[in-house]
């Protein structure tokens, strides 16, 4: 019986510390990124309660609300060219139907439209100003 290690067993040593290696770094940029992710969220959270405040009485918003949790933004806005008279938004955290879990992005939805998804809040914010400016105008 030879001391030296099987050369397959060096590789298969080799390949597990890789993968553990790489299964390490993904997990802590994982969690760098939510982090990131949590604190760019509550920027947009900001502004949009100063949207809010500034379109409160606009009278072609029927809704504007910040879920309790901060996670979720709803605004339904009257729209005569929408096939229901209004179009409805919801800007959030998670996806609005619970899709997707753990996949660290944010959430633009539009009622009748595919959802979109942002890897950076402060662009699905953009989006949704954009969205939102004509139906006001």
């Amino acid at each position: 019986m030879s001391t030296e290690k099987d050369p397959f067993e060096a590789l298969l040593e080799r390949q597990l510390q890789g993968i553990r290696s790489t299964r390490a770094e993904l997990e802590k940029e994982v969690s760098h990124r939510s982090v990131y992710l949590d604190v760019e969220w509550k920027k947009v959270v900001d502004s949009v309660r100063n949207l809010q405040n500034r379109l409160q009485r606009h009278p072609k918003v029927q809704h504007f609300v910040i879920s309790k949790d901060d996670t979720e933004i709803t605004i339904k806005i009257i729209d005569s060219h929408a096939r229901r008279n209004y179009s409805y938004f919801i800007l959030s955290r998670n996806h609005p139907e619970k899709k997707f879990p753990g996949l660290d992005v944010v959430w633009l939805s539009e009622f009748g439209e595919d959802d979109r998804n942002f890897r950076e809040p402060s662009d699905a914010l953009a989006t949704l100003v954009r969205a939102i400016a004509p139906k006001l105008a």
